[in-house]
């Protein structure tokens, strides 16, 4: 194991660390609700995890939003090494997070469904971040991409306010409508805008990085822009059923 891998995961554990420990508080303070009491023990689970995705989803859109600032990410088109300290942390955070959630995703594998395609999303996810960060490349890519998270508290949010009785509530709307467009404005356009970014310099890419991170950046990107549309069609459908009076509260967070 090469020594910057090595700092890579020995700087990524102690936010997987804080994420366990954010997820058994959860747990504790659930219990204050009656609500949470009522819940089956993976769905307890599943709240709790849905309260550390939300955490994760505000430090890392702020963390991304900074960074971008500070490196002139938004501006587009810049190098592929323009790194910072900052952006470096971003992406600990990031495969810090993914490293935690994979656990409880796979306790509760045949409870939470979906499965296959989270571990998909996971496998790449710590594959782009992990990589960026290990190599210095790549970071005005990959963490743009974690505005995108700024969806978590709208899409967990969902979940909250239907098992809390609220469903039928003007927030619940409200919620539903913040959803769409964030998940539409974030996590399509701005998806679309980045990969389009990166396949116009990715020779740039190339010259840079290795041969094997530089090939297997786009199929990913590809992949990942694949996954949220397909989550976006599900929020898409979900927003009409609620429209129709058909509205679902099935678990299935977007990562």
């Amino acid at each position: 194991m090469s020594s910057p891998l090595l700092g890579t995961i020995t700087a990524s554990l102690p936010w997987a660390a804080m994420y366990a420990g954010i997820f058994v508080a959860s747990r504790v303070v659930g219990q204050l609700f009656p609500h949470y009491r009522a819940l089956s023990g993976p769905d307890k689970s599943y709240w709790a995890e849905s309260v550390v995705s939300t955490v994760n989803a505000c430090l890392l859109s702020v963390l991304s939003w900074q960074t971008c600032v500070e490196l002139d990410y938004l501006s587009f088109g810049g190098a592929f090494t323009r790194v910072s300290a900052l952006s470096t942390l971003c992406c600990h955070a990031m495969s810090g997070y993914t490293l935690w959630d994979s656990f409880p995703l796979i306790v509760y594998r045949k409870e939470w469904g979906g499965f296959a395609m989270y571990c998909v999303h996971h496998f790449f996810s710590l594959i782009a971040w992990g990589l960026s960060a290990t190599l210095g490349v790549g970071h005005n890519v990959v963490v743009p991409l974690l505005l995108c998270e700024a969806t978590g508290p709208f899409t967990n949010g969902r979940w909250f306010l239907s098992k809390a009785g609220l469903k039928d509530s003007n927030l619940y709307v409200l919620n539903a409508l913040m959803m769409a467009l964030s998940f539409f404005v974030l996590r399509v356009v701005l998806n679309f805008r980045i990969f389009a970014d990166m396949m116009f310099n990715i020779r740039g890419l190339f010259a840079v990085a290795p041969f094997g991170y530089a090939i297997a950046m786009p199929p990913m990107y590809l992949i990942n822009i694949a996954l949220q549309l397909m989550w976006f069609q599900k929020i898409v459908s979900g927003l009409l059923a609620f429209v129709r009076g058909g509205g679902s509260d099935k678990k299935g967070k977007a990562k």
